[in-house]
This record gives C-alpha cells, sequence and structure tokens, in this order.
C-alpha cells in the first residue's frame, strides 16, 4: 500500500479532517492534501513511524470489527437453526425446509395454522 493510500485510510476510517491528522502528525492541512493526492512523501522518520502506528491501529480495528460481524453472524445463524429444529420437532406437519448449497440460500416454509 502506497503512503497516500495509507494516509488516506487513516484520515477516513478514524473519520479525521486534513487539518486534525495534521495537527496531530505536526504538519499541515496542505501536506496532508499532498500526501493524500500522492503529490509529496514525508521523509522524516518521526511523522513515518507516527504513520505506521496509526495505520496499524486503523488495521487492527478494521480486523476487530471483521471478526465481532463474523461472530455474530454466526450467532444468528445458530439460532436460526435452532429455531427451525424446534419448530420442526413441535409441529412436523407445519414447516418444510430446503438448503440449497449452490444458491447459497435457506428456503424455510410454514403452513398457517387452522386451514
Amino acid at each position: 500500500m502506497t503512503f497516500a493510500e495509507k494516509i488516506r485510510m487513516i484520515r477516513e476510517r478514524k473519520r479525521l479532517t486534513g487539518k486534525k491528522l495534521g495537527e496531530i502528525l505536526r504538519v499541515g492541512k496542505p501536506t496532508i492534501h499532498n500526501w493524500e493526492h500522492g503529490k509529496t512523501e514525508s521523509r522524516k522518520p518521526e511523522v513515518l513511524n507516527k504513520v505506521e502506528r496509526l495505520f496499524e491501529e486503523v488495521e487492527d480495528s478494521t480486523w476487530e470489527r471483521q471478526q465481532a460481524r463474523r461472530r455474530m453472524r454466526d450467532d444468528l445463524l445458530q439460532a436460526i437453526w435452532e429455531l427451525i429444529r424446534c419448530l420442526e420437532e413441535s409441529y412436523p406437519e407445519a414447516i418444510s425446509w430446503k438448503l440449497d448449497r449452490e444458491r447459497k440460500e435457506l428456503v424455510v416454509r410454514i403452513k398457517e395454522w387452522g386451514r
């Protein structure tokens, strides 16, 4: 990933303005703009180190959010499967389901009671 891409990702993911990111890195807003658009890059080790630390924070938080979403999805799918099994055991004539693995789709049909 280029320096410009890292600067943009840090700014967007942390929801910072160019001015605020400039304050954090101790440079002006125009410098951030130039970095973000690939016109220039910093050669100062202290700035490069700070950018790398900020980028690692952004990557870590992105990974953590992805893991949290996966856990929530897995928990939801588990709850759905348990509900289907419970309904199937309690009302075998009222529910039917089919798993279409090719389309990655679960089709559940519940018949209306009293009909």
